[in-house]
């Protein structure tokens, strides 16, 4: 009967007997994925017609897709370094600036290890603090850009996902990045542990 339809409209239209390439038949968005879709599918093969769904049709899409995203992930660890070595650069600043508190601790019975902790911890705090203030971002500009490109251009695509925010992943990037600012701040933490007390306040 579908054959019949389309080439009675052809025929109608041109005057002549010819054939489609292409045939879209657009279903309620409730049966997509049913049992009665995939019969509908079914027949329409068995007519030796080939049934190729949305997600058939965005597979080459996706691989495009995820090539841009290994190559943004990329970009994102060449940031992450990046931000290693500012924090390393911030840390060592505030080593210096604070060479006489350094001391007077010292002086007053602070341990190495205490010192250590002190800036250790300050890293791991600016690591936390530019992490969760991304991720905040992320999942507001995310958000509001899926959003406007669904309602516009993309309304069509039913099911289509633009943006995904998986909280493990979101997590992954926290424990990520508080790792690489632990590690970053160990050297200038080093450093402010080893410092001599006498010394250091006699620093100006």
């Amino acid at each position: 009967a579908l054959i019949r339809a389309i080439h009675e409209i052809q025929f109608e239209s041109t005057g002549e007997a010819a054939e489609y390439a292409l045939v879209t038949v657009f279903v309620s968005e409730e049966l997509v994925g049913t049992p009665e879709f995939q019969v509908v599918a079914d027949d329409i093969e068995a007519l030796g017609l080939n049934a190729a769904s949305l997600e058939d049709q965005l597979g080459s899409f996706t691989a495009i897709v995820d090539a841009i995203i290994w190559i943004l992930n990329g970009f994102a660890l060449v940031v992450l370094l990046a931000s290693g070595f500012g924090i390393v650069n911030t840390l060592y600043m505030s080593v210096q600036e604070r060479t006489r508190e350094i001391g007077l601790m010292k002086s007053i019975g602070a341990t190495p290890r205490v010192i250590f902790a002190l800036f250790s911890t300050e890293a791991v705090l600016i690591g936390l603090i530019g992490s969760i203030t991304g991720i905040v971002l992320a999942l507001i500009l995310g958000t509001t850009l899926a959003e406007t490109l669904q309602e516009a251009f993309l309304s069509d695509l039913v099911g289509l996902q633009l943006f995904v925010f998986e909280p493990q992943a979101l997590l992954q990037v926290l424990l990520v990045v508080l790792s690489l600012a632990l590690a970053a701040g160990i050297l200038p933490a080093r450093g402010a542990s080893n410092k001599d007390p006498i010394t250091a306040l006699r620093y100006e």
